[in-house]
């Protein structure tokens, strides 16, 4: 992904008390969009890329981003923090408990020496979120952020989902990393599939695709996919894509607020989850 840093004339580092800072990160790189409370309206979106480091070089990276940025992070009223990996899991209120948060984690994934774990409740699902964050990196956050909220990528990506699907809808939506897609399957306003997938080809989705829909039921020819995440909607993951899905849509922003003119010129869909962060607070 490229850099970019789209900055509205109308923002000003001396109302920074009104304003609301979503951040996320992976090893691919840092980003962070502002939102203008008094006026519902998102004024700056940059994204700084470390591709191809290694983990320390990128860690580096990330707190000279921070640093660097902090001037304007630092002041603004509130804050979340999104780590964007595959390490998460849902546990349903009715089982979980705070004292067992590496318990539910390492049902499915391993818990690095580094790494502290962190839990977010989500309303609908009626469930909680357990996540790790490198020590360093919440470290780096928290030393420039002290009033930081933690958060994982998927958040935004579960709850604007199910709060913009009806009650007689399903649909199948798929954000794409670099290096893994989430698919998320809604039917009747319920999670019925929500999973991570390693990638290194296009082919390699396809096949996690169609599976999946076969296994669910569902006809290629008239199940909706929404996509989000790192796909240019003409690249070629996205092109053998419709040589079997026929009804792929790219989300769009939310219409709950505005976005300044410099963003027009890029696919917002990339942003999509960075974007709907602040309705998770």
């Amino acid at each position: 992904m490229q850099d970019i840093s789209l900055v509205d004339e109308t923002f000003d580092i001396n109302f920074s008390e009104n304003y609301h800072i979503s951040m996320q990160s992976d090893l691919h790189g840092f980003s962070y969009c502002i939102l203008d409370t008094r006026v519902n309206k998102y004024i700056i979106l940059k994204h700084f890329s470390f591709e191809n480091l290694s983990v320390e070089i990128a860690l580096e990276k990330l707190e000279d981003f921070v640093n660097a940025e902090s001037n304007i992070t630092s002041t603004c009223k509130s804050a979340t923090f999104s780590i964007c990996d595959s390490s998460s899991i849902l546990v349903p209120r009715l089982f979980f408990d705070q004292s067992n948060l590496k318990t539910f984690f390492e049902i499915h994934h391993d818990l690095k020496e580094l790494d502290e774990l962190h839990f977010a409740e989500l309303k609908e699902p009626d469930a909680f979120m357990v996540f790790a964050i490198p020590s360093r990196i919440a470290g780096i956050i928290k030393r420039k952020i002290p009033h930081i909220k933690f958060l994982h990528g998927n958040i935004p990506f579960i709850l604007h989902n199910l709060k913009n699907i009806s009650e007689s809808e399903q649909e199948v939506f798929v954000n794409f990393t670099l290096s893994y897609l989430n698919v998320l399957v809604i039917k009747n306003k319920k999670i019925v599939l929500f999973n991570s997938y390693p990638y290194h080809e296009a082919t390699d989705v396809v096949y996690f695709i169609l599976n999946i829909l076969e296994q669910h039921g569902f006809d290629a020819n008239e199940i909706r996919v929404s996509v989000t995440g790192t796909k240019q909607k003409n690249s070629k993951t996205i092109h053998q894509l419709k040589n079997y899905i026929k009804n792929i849509k790219f989300e769009k922003p939310s219409i709950d607020h505005t976005y300044s003119y410099t963003f027009n010129d890029i696919d917002l869909h990339i942003y999509q989850n960075l974007i709907n962060t602040h309705d998770c607070v």
